[in-house]
């Protein structure tokens, strides 16, 4: 599952390969450009705007969880998500991740001085998480910490 998946090439991708993927993006419209693309595509892509402090749901668990170049996070607003708006999203996508299964995400830079807030990369390593520049992946059993 690929969430905020936009044009849906990292689903598409995963599908070539022989994998089953789908995304999540904001709800559709029928002059919208992500899901004209998407449906070329053949992706689907399930409506999901995901908000702070507030849950989500899906009728299923996957093995992978991704989103790349994440904007949902209040990305370049004053209001930029902190450890507790992501410490919620993390127990939320825990729900939803196979026994094995990982969380994959990669920030946008917030800035040239400190592309992703350091205090924050800092706390997901503290949790188990892998970082490689702005590349954080979870294995699930550390969504559970």
């Amino acid at each position: 599952l690929d969430l905020s998946t936009g044009y849906g090439y990292f689903p598409y991708l995963c599908n070539v390969l022989g994998h089953k993927a789908e995304g999540t993006d904001l709800t559709q419209s029928q002059n919208n450009l992500y899901e004209r693309i998407t449906k070329k595509l053949n992706v689907k892509v399930k409506p999901l705007k995901i908000k702070k402090f507030k849950s989500f749901s899906f009728n299923q668990k996957y093995d992978v969880i991704t989103s790349f170049m994440i904007c949902f996070n209040q990305h370049k607003n004053p209001e930029l998500w902190h450890i507790d708006e992501w410490d919620f999203f993390l127990k939320n996508i825990n729900e939803f991740l196979n026994k094995n299964g990982f969380l994959v995400l990669s920030f946008n830079a917030e800035s040239i001085e400190e592309p992703v807030n350091i205090d924050l990369l800092n706390h997901f390593i503290s949790k188990g998480a892998k970082v490689e520049k702005n590349l954080v992946t979870f294995p699930k059993s550390s969504l559970i910490n």
